[in-house]
């Protein structure tokens, strides 16, 4: 089945590191990538490429952000499997077009084509702070070039196609020979009558603009002309007080799909995260209704393949009631909402997976592959209770399921909420019979272990029956070190009955980056890591 390919605009400015004492100049937050290969889409378009002060290219205007500045990024995508456009322009900044000759433009391109190693490069043309003619002369000498590297016309449109002055653009640009996709900006249409139907008007737009282009391209069919058009919806609350719904996402991810487009992307990965805010934030969607990080992104790519949007765990759940929660102050931070995706990824990893495939980031046992092992990775963080986590992991499993395991790890600096981490564990052992699916949250203010074991004798005493039993099998599987907590747990259970607090003080200097890389590792190396710190650290103490 065709599916267009999905490259979600990224802001690499959004959220980025600014104290990371390896890039003293700063960098692009690299929770984009990871949450890139979470989501499974094909990559990011990262925007936006602008002049700078001193009249070269740079990232948002700025010239602290030179050109090279987003190279940790897209190294990051590389290394993930993802691929990458560069975007130009945009709705804030001039453009390299106003200030470079044709020449100075065409090498321009080439610099940022070398550097890089783009999938493609995309022109968002919108602020009429460009030169459209050096642009379609630069691009008519740059393809014979780079025959291979994809072009995009990204243009404001409504929903009856292309205004006149956009018309014009693609009309420049098609007269310099320049094979590209016009790119529909389907947001922002400042009609009311649209405003409660944003999905249909999105396609509404795609439909009219394949119409105009049979006057540019009469040789094409429609079916052709389709698939020189991709659609870029603004999701979540609009800047003229419109809401692009979930369910506009999965309408207009299938429409893409079923009429062939080149393309389907949103504005923007930064803002696919839930808020209830009565206003257009650049780092959050405004939509009340948005229960996770990366739902619309899942809405899309669900559409377009025709499949069910995934059920989204409870452990969500710890996500939102942050977002909820704190003040104002924290709220706006950058690097609040950046740690707020990080607690996600794992999740989105686990729900965007196939049924039958081993969900990315994640450690899952095949029932088939390996009938009698238990995975547990222990979560880290700059000072995280690893014992309670590992502890709490075994009872869960036990209690659920005797043949399988799927225990991913969530890391956040920023995310202390180990009481709603264990009620989560409490809401899927109750919804999932067969499945056992605990994420650890882990922070370096989470020190709640109380109520993570608690949680834990919650879920022992409403499988009475079946943990004793189910315990001895995890022990029997599973390595030393995780099996002695495991005993010691199911004792405390034993003498306490239905109440059991774990308290641990074991500290660890894993980095929040490593957890990414350490929940994607084979079963064998997590529990090798999990028994080569069970030897070194302190064991838990049990408080009846």
């Amino acid at each position: 089945m065709y599916t267009p390919t999905c490259m979600p605009y990224t802001d690499v400015s959004n959220n980025a590191k600014w104290n990371d004492s390896d890039f003293p100049a700063g960098r692009p937050n690299p929770v984009y990538a990871e949450l890139a290969a979470a989501l499974k889409t094909d990559g990011l378009t990262l925007s936006f490429i602008t002049l700078g002060q001193d009249n070269t290219p740079c990232w948002s205007g700025q010239a602290t952000t030179p050109l090279a500045w987003a190279k940790p990024l897209t190294d990051a995508l590389v290394e993930a499997g993802k691929g990458f456009k560069l975007s130009f322009g945009g709705a804030s900044n001039a453009d390299i077009s106003t200030a470079l000759s044709e020449d100075e433009l065409l090498e321009a391109y080439r610099q940022a084509i070398t550097l890089y190693q783009p999938q493609g490069l995309d022109f968002d043309l919108e602020n009429n702070l460009f030169d459209i003619g050096k642009i379609s002369a630069a691009l008519a000498r740059l393809q014979p070039e780079y025959p291979n590297l994809p072009i995009s016309l990204t243009l404001p449109t409504a929903p009856t196609g292309l205004k006149p002055e956009q018309i014009t653009l693609v009309e420049q640009l098609a007269a310099a020979k320049v094979d590209f996709i016009v790119n529909a900006m389907t947001m922002d249409f400042y009609q009311p009558g649209v405003a409660g139907e944003m999905g249909q008007a999105a396609k509404d737009a795609v439909t009219n603009i394949v119409a105009q282009l049979q006057s540019i391209y009469p040789e094409l069919s429609e079916t052709a002309r389709f698939a020189k058009v991709g659609i870029t919806p603004m999701i979540g609350r609009n800047d003229d007080g419109s809401m692009f719904t979930l369910a506009n996402a999965f309408d207009v991810g299938a429409f893409a799909a079923q009429h062939g487009l080149s393309s389907l992307s949103l504005w923007s990965l930064n803002r696919d995260v839930p808020s209830d805010f009565d206003y257009v934030d650049p780092g959050s969607s405004s939509n009340p209704e948005q229960r996770t990080v990366g739902e619309y992104t899942l809405n899309f790519l669900a559409g377009a393949l025709s499949t069910s949007v995934p059920t989204l765990p409870n452990t969500v759940e710890v996500v939102d009631t942050q977002l909820k929660t704190p003040t104002a102050e924290v709220t706006s931070s950058p690097q609040w909402c950046a740690k707020e995706i990080e607690a996600a990824v794992a999740s989105a990893a686990a729900i965007s997976a196939p049924a039958g495939e081993v969900p990315a980031g994640s450690i899952a046992a095949s029932a088939s592959e390996t009938a009698d092992e238990a995975a547990a990775p222990g979560a880290a963080s700059d000072a995280v209770p690893i014992a309670t986590a590992a502890a709490g992991s075994i009872a869960a499993s036990a209690s659920e399921t005797a043949d399988e395991a799927a225990v991913p790890g969530a890391a956040s600096d920023a995310a202390p909420t180990t009481t709603a981490a264990a009620g989560s564990i409490a809401a899927t052992a109750s919804e999932t019979a067969d499945e056992a699916a605990v994420p650890g949250a882990a922070s370096d203010a989470a020190t709640t272990a109380t109520a993570a074991a608690g949680s834990i004798a919650a879920t022992a005493s409403e499988t009475a029956d079946a943990l004793t039993p189910a315990v001895a099998q995890t022990q029997a599987d599973i390595p030393n070190a995780i099996a002695a907590q495991g005993d010691a747990l199911a004792g405390t259970v034993d003498e306490a009955g239905t109440k059991t607090e774990a308290v641990t003080h074991a500290e660890t200097e894993a980095k929040t980056d490593a957890l990414v890389n350490g929940i994607a590792k084979t079963e064998a190396e997590a529990v090798a890591e999990t028994k080569a710190e069970a030897e070194t650290e302190a064991e838990p103490e049990a408080v009846a």
